[in-house]
Order: C-alpha cells, then sequence, then structure tokens
C-alpha cells in the first residue's frame, strides 16, 4: 500500500458502533426475518391516531415510473405499528414483482431483472440506524463491482463547485479491511473532484456505512466515497432549479467511477439522515416537540415523505421543489438529488424506488417531556424495474 493511499481508520468504532466484531454482527449483519421483526416491534410506538392519511402523488406528475398500486392498505395510510411507510414491506419476504432477489454472485445487474442498484441509509450511531440500514442491505442481493458512498460534509462547508473523493487504499472496520478504490482528481465541466485526507477521513456520514456494507457484502468489496456540498451552497448559485448543477455532478461522478468500474456495475448508497429537528438543530417550523410531540412528529413526518416520494420515483427537480417549501434539515439532500440523476443517466428511467423504513430517534428512546430534539431516518432502496 502506497504511502498516498493509507488505509482509513476506524474513527468511530467503540463510540457510535461496536468495536467488538460479535457485537457489530448482531447490530448490523445478516439476521433472520423473525429476530428483524422482532427488533422493529421494539420501537416505542406513536399513539394510533398519530399517522393521518399520507399526502399522494398526483397522476401524471413524477418523472420517475408511476405509482404503484397500495400494497394491503386501501386507506392509504401508514404502518405506524412496524414504523414504516405505506407502500413497504420491510419485515417480509419481498413482493415477487419487485426487486426479485438474484443469486449472490458477480453478476452484472444489467442482465438480472430487479436487483437493487441505489440506497439511501442512515448514518447516526447504529443504535439508531441499524434498523434503517438493515432496511436496505437485507434487500441487496448481487455482488457490485464497486460501491460507491455518496455522503454530505458535516465539518467543512464545501463550495458548490467541488466534491470531494476519498483518498484511501482501504478502510478499516473491526470485521476486517474493506478495499479501497482511490478515486483520482480530476476535472470535468464545472466540478473539480479533488482528493482531501482530512475531510474525507473525519466524516463520520462515510464511516457509518462501512460496517454494513463489510458484514453485507465482505471485506473484499469494493468502495469508493465522494463527499458533496450543502444544498445551502447549491441554492446560492442555483436559488431557483438545482438541474444544471446535478447534471455537472453527475457528469463528474460518471466519468470518475468510469475508469475503474462499468456504471452499471456500480451500486450507489447515499448517506443521509432526514430532518433534525428541536433547537439543538435550528429548525422548529411546526413548533416546540415538549407542546405537541405527536403533532411535530406528524408535521415532520409528512415533509419528509414528499421528498422521500420524488426520490423514489427518481425525480430530483420534484423533490427539489418539496424541500423548498420547508426547507427540511436534511444533512444528504445533495448526495440524494445527484444519486437520483445518475441512476436516471445510466438506467435511462428503469429504475423505481421503495420507501423501506421509516422512524425516528424518539422511537429507539420513546417519547418523554423532556424531549425538546429528535432525529428522523428513512431507509429507500432503489432497484430496477
Amino acid at each position: 500500500m502506497s504511502h498516498s493511499n493509507p488505509i482509513k481508520p476506524a474513527h468511530y468504532a467503540g463510540s457510535w458502533y461496536p468495536h467488538s466484531p460479535r457485537l457489530l454482527q448482531e447490530q448490523i449483519g445478516p439476521c433472520p426475518e423473525d429476530h428483524l421483526s422482532m427488533r422493529w416491534q421494539q420501537l416505542k410506538h406513536l399513539p394510533d391516531d398519530f399517522f393521518l392519511d399520507l399526502p399522494q402523488e398526483p397522476e401524471g406528475k413524477s418523472e420517475g415510473k408511476p405509482k404503484d398500486k397500495p400494497e394491503g392498505n386501501p386507506k392509504g395510510r401508514a404502518n405506524h405499528s412496524a414504523g414504516v411507510v405505506k407502500g413497504s414491506e420491510p419485515l417480509g419476504k419481498p413482493p415477487g414483482d419487485e426487486m426479485t432477489p438474484e443469486p449472490s454472485v458477480p453478476i452484472p445487474p444489467v442482465r438480472v431483472r430487479g436487483p437493487v442498484v441505489g440506497g439511501i441509509l442512515p448514518h447516526a450511531g447504529l443504535q439508531f440506524s441499524a434498523l434503517g440500514q438493515l432496511s436496505v442491505l437485507r434487500r441487496i442481493h448481487w455482488k457490485p463491482g464497486l460501491v460507491v458512498i455518496l455522503a454530505p460534509s458535516h465539518r467543512v462547508p464545501l463550495p458548490a463547485d467541488t466534491i470531494i473523493t476519498t483518498p484511501f487504499g482501504g478502510y478499516s472496520t473491526p470485521l476486517g479491511i474493506l478495499q479501497g478504490i482511490p478515486v483520482e482528481s480530476h476535472h470535468t465541466g464545472h466540478i473539480t473532484v479533488r482528493a482531501d485526507h482530512q475531510i474525507a477521513g473525519a466524516e463520520h456520514a462515510l464511516e457509518l456505512l462501512l460496517p454494513g456494507i463489510a458484514a453485507h457484502l465482505g471485506i473484499d468489496q469494493p468502495l469508493a466515497g465522494f463527499i458533496l456540498p450543502s444544498i445551502h451552497e447549491i441554492t446560492d448559485h442555483y436559488p431557483d432549479d438545482p438541474s444544471p448543477w446535478l447534471t455537472h455532478a453527475r457528469e463528474a461522478l460518471i466519468a470518475g467511477v468510469s475508469r475503474y468500474c462499468e456504471p452499471e456495475k456500480v451500486l450507489w448508497l447515499v448517506s443521509s439522515d432526514f430532518t433534525h429537528y428541536g433547537p439543538r438543530f435550528s429548525y422548529t417550523p411546526a413548533g416546540a416537540v415538549q407542546s405537541d410531540p405527536s403533532g411535530v412528529l406528524h408535521e415532520s413526518f409528512v415533509s419528509d415523505h414528499r421528498i422521500a416520494q420524488k426520490l423514489s420515483s427518481l425525480d430530483a427537480t420534484g423533490a427539489f421543489h418539496s424541500w423548498t417549501d420547508r426547507k427540511a434539515t436534511i444533512c444528504g439532500l445533495v448526495p440524494s438529488l445527484v444519486m437520483v440523476s445518475v441512476l436516471r443517466e445510466i438506467w435511462n428511467g428503469r429504475v423505481v424506488g421503495r420507501q423501506e423504513s421509516s422512524y425516528t430517534s424518539l422511537g429507539i428512546t420513546g417519547i418523554s417531556g423532556d424531549d425538546a430534539d429528535f432525529v428522523a431516518y428513512r431507509g429507500i432502496s432503489l432497484g430496477l424495474q
């Protein structure tokens, strides 16, 4: 291993996730359906009247696949007892006509109907994010030629014309060292992709997905990472429509990745939590959590749901305009918009998304009268039709 491509240390092992391989496997590794169901049922549930009818997508307005028929829920209500959203089945066997599992061998996804080629996974400490990550990781039944993680930059503001690539030859996890593919710095159109050890090494949104990838895809899985600017940096230049910037970013990422792997053999994963609510995050559009927990949580759920619906239909422009309504504090919004743009380009509209899970940090800890803040988590998988 050359000095210029070192192994990234596991900075957050022992704090944000277990350092013990056994405990880590128990938390994020593959598990039987009944065990996963039990973990979901341990969520602290909200009152029966928490979920109202969810906003439905108008027919013909989405850029992606037409809305599927509701599955077993004619009133369009969310299944709060399982902590999931309408139309998803995170605990049972995948429906036969959606994302059919294929053999766990390195077959290019373009030849197999139904593989998951993209996903959005939460990145809080695994105490909070494991369930959301598992809801997506368990859908992946093929060996990608390359896994690409798209992450937000939490510590260092990045200008709109810059994407950071991870310069590591490997990624240390308690389960072993994942193979790193250090994408070379390059300039495409209006975007400069450059390596930065310090920014990439400290970004928890990148590291928190590594244990799950190692557990489900193996430590021999080649991996590359990119860290993107925030939505506020993008809207400073494109306040009404980020499409021009998304085009530049998409072209830069595909150009960089194509040097190492055919785009059709890449699994694209976004690392993102959804709404961060409360005074800690300077975001309280629905008032204080303590005054009306169910009302505040419902407002946050509906706001996130609208955006997630657009992302699931690969409608980046629609997701952006849904975001502008409330300016929800979704840290990985830009990586999500970019992934949607990338998948539309590579697969020419053949991808459809599913919302696999939805819950909040209060579902893990329970709701008390002292709660002022919470974070929302969602798992979204995107697979070939």
